[in-house]
């Protein structure tokens, strides 16, 4: 049985399982080169897939943190790659509230790992935020930055404040049914061959 505590070993899995649920999210944002539309249709296959991978990544390190670091680690990443300073500390934020609803059920309540995932799966919005404050403020700034402005100009027609909040919304079903999809996956192929347990 694994410890429901931090274990120095859990590091590896949290490495392992980031570069997976990242390439993941890379490979089908890359839908964006079609236009926004096809860059949200991306993010939310994307959730969906990781949906199986953070249902196995929360039985293979079943203590609170492991989603914690996950979400800092894919928030540094992010910021990396240009989206703003306080996704890194969100995402972590969004990774303890998966790793608090999850520990509730012990980490092996297949609902409430379900539930802390769809809590976590709206990081990907996180960089719209500011569009809630002031989205004049947010697009003159993609326009100054962006090498492609017609794609911003897409971008600015499909977001508002209304459209960031039914998206966020929309991922955390999104999330849930990648969760629930995950672990139907786990329980008929990973359980039953004895890869995992529950």
């Amino acid at each position: 049985m694994a410890t429901r505590y931090f274990n120095p070993k859990y590091l590896v899995h949290v490495g392992v399982f980031s570069a997976i649920y990242i390439v993941v999210f890379l490979t089908t944002a890359a839908l964006g080169i079609f236009g926004p539309p096809f860059l949200f249709l991306g993010w939310a296959i994307g959730t969906v897939l990781n949906g199986i991978v953070l249902m196995l990544f929360r039985l293979r390190a079943p203590c609170f943190g492991a989603m914690t670091l996950l979400g800092l680690l894919e928030g540094l990443i992010a910021v990396g790659s240009g989206y703003p300073w306080y996704v890194a500390p969100l995402t972590a934020l969004l990774g303890a509230g998966a790793d608090a609803i999850a520990q509730r059920g012990g980490f092996t309540n297949r609902t409430l790992n379900m539930i802390g995932y769809g809590v976590f799966a709206p990081w990907i919005a996180l960089p719209f935020l500011p569009i809630l404050v002031n989205s004049q403020a947010y697009f003159d700034m993609l326009y100054a930055k962006a090498r492609n402005k017609a794609f911003v100009a897409q971008l600015e027609h499909y977001l508002n404040g209304t459209t960031v909040i039914l998206w966020m919304g929309t991922l955390v079903l999104v999330g849930l049914v990648g969760a629930w999809l995950g672990n139907r996956i786990i329980a008929k192929h990973f359980v039953k061959a004895g890869l995992v347990d529950t």
